[in-house]
């Protein structure tokens, strides 16, 4: 990151925080997690600590402007971060630094965290409609399936993506009822303050869809046994869910666990290519609490790790 660049930077978000002086240079830290090609860096100005998270000059305009335009509205609603500035180009983002760490799967089993998070995901999914959304969620994975359909031998993860517009036919017939999802809320996208409020972070998978995708998605990426679940669900809705919600609760969690296998598969085979490192297809797996403890409590993970997640994520599936 050039000095050139943060000195502009600086100039813009000055009078946000009344800023009187500025230095000659500005310390970046590189901020570790995640596998996308954004990147995000901590700095500190006038004893207040930032996130700087610039975006990949490669990924397409209509893509940064979803992320930012969700970033702004999210702010506005307090489920992320404050953002204190946004780049007119879409190309870079300036918001508070989160001091918490991120959620815990012992945070989340909690009985009064369970409470908060279910109502910061009910304040999340009243959020207004993202004009730049784009293809469908359901559409965006069969993408990433296609871009590894002919390196992956799993004839499983095969059978599973023939499913999936199956399952996308019977969610569609609840289109009435979609809000807009943050997409991607596994543990180390979230924030659990001291007040109990929920933030969001990492916008990239936003997207207009049932409300169920969001709520599954945590549910298996946070472990929960079929009793918290539950306990999260009718909390979440503020009453039981109705035979209807459970129905697309149950085909939403059947979409997600093809999309983690999707997902986690493609980021292995990803990794294990630039790495130089082989991949086994046939190695024993690990029961799914495994996985997700390991995803949860590390940012960083072994191209095998990646992909016998994927695997495991198809025999949950099987198992359902």
């Amino acid at each position: 990151m050039s000095n050139c660049f943060l000195v502009i930077l600086l100039i813009i978000i000055t009078p946000l925080q009344g800023i009187s002086t500025l230095p000659e240079t500005l310390p970046l830290q590189p901020l570790s997690g995640g596998y996308a090609p954004t990147k995000n860096f901590l700095f500190e100005e006038s004893g207040h600590c930032y996130v700087l998270r610039v975006k990949d000059p490669d990924e397409p305009s209509s893509l940064r402007k979803k992320e930012f335009f969700a970033l702004e509205e999210a702010s506005k609603m307090g489920v992320c971060p404050q953002v204190h500035y946004l780049s007119e180009d879409f190309s870079f983002a300036v918001m508070d630094y989160v001091f918490e760490s991120t959620l815990s799967l012992t945070q989340a089993k909690d009985l009064t965290c369970l409470i908060s998070i279910a109502r910061g995901f009910s304040k999340l999914h009243k959020m207004s409609k993202n004009p730049f959304i784009g293809e469908s969620r359901t559409a965006l994975f069969l993408n990433a399936y296609h871009e590894i359909k002919d390196v992956s031998s799993s004839t499983e993860l095969e059978n599973a993506v023939k499913r999936l517009p199956k399952i996308q036919k019977a969610i569609m017939k609840y289109e009435d009822e979609f809000v807009m999802i943050h997409g991607d809320p596994h543990p180390r996208n979230l924030f659990l303050t001291g007040g109990q409020s929920l933030l969001f972070v990492d916008w990239e998978d936003v997207n207009w869809d049932d409300p169920c995708h969001d709520l599954s998605f945590f549910c298996l990426t946070h472990d929960y046994t079929e009793e918290e679940e539950k306990l999260f669900l009718c909390h979440y809705l503020s009453k039981n869910p109705s035979s209807e919600f459970s129905q697309r609760y149950f085909l939403c969690k059947q979409a997600n666990l093809i999309f983690l296998s999707i997902c986690c598969m493609r980021m292995g085979l990803n990794l294990a290519q630039r790495l130089g490192q082989p991949l086994v297809s046939d190695s024993l797996l690990q029961d799914w609490s495994y996985y997700v403890k390991i995803w949860a409590e590390n940012t960083e993970h072994s191209p095998q790790f990646l992909y016998d997640w994927g695997l495991c994520a198809l025999k949950i599936l099987k198992e359902i």
